[in-house]
């Protein structure tokens, strides 16, 4: 899996970085750390590190996440960091992805949580009444919506 997330974050008092290398520290970071996260910036590349772990077209994640493929592209080009909704759905993306991952930590050593995800929010759920998971992406309530409906699944009470 791809290091992904890595922006490293000036502080004016302090050299700290926050950065994390795995889909499952994006699921458990400290909420402090995530807002501080999107708050400075996550790069523009490591949209394109999701993409490919992902097994998407760069088409199909920027249409999820509402991100324009023009920016993107603008934007790795110059080594650059997205905007704090950007960054925002991005990491959001990343924490779904770790989500399912501790999920099935242990069950399956070849399990790709992030292919998998890719997969599952293609697929219309009952649980969002017949609706995709990726329909709900753009939003940090949609993304919420979603993530019950993980958990949900996790619990055994999804139908």
């Amino acid at each position: 899996m791809h290091a992904i997330l890595s922006s490293a974050l000036p502080q004016p008092h302090a050299a700290r970085s926050y950065s994390f290398d795995s889909f499952d520290k994006a699921f458990t970071m400290p909420a402090m750390e995530k807002i501080e996260l999107v708050e400075h910036g996550v790069k523009a590349s490591d949209f394109k590190k999701l993409v490919e772990d992902m097994g998407l077209a760069q088409e199909e994640l920027s249409r999820a996440l509402r991100i324009s493929v023009s920016t993107i592209n603008r934007k790795v080009k110059r080594d650059e960091i997205l905007s704090i909704d950007e960054s925002e759905r991005v990491l959001n993306m990343a924490s779904l992805i770790g989500q399912v991952s501790v999920m099935v930590a242990g069950a399956d050593t070849h399990f790709n949580a992030a292919q998998w995800v890719a997969s599952w929010i293609e697929q219309p759920l009952p649980a969002l009444g017949g609706r995709r998971p990726v329909e709900f992406l753009g939003t940090s309530s949609g993304f919420q919506m979603v993530a019950n409906v993980l958990r949900t699944m996790q619990s055994g009470a999804y139908l």
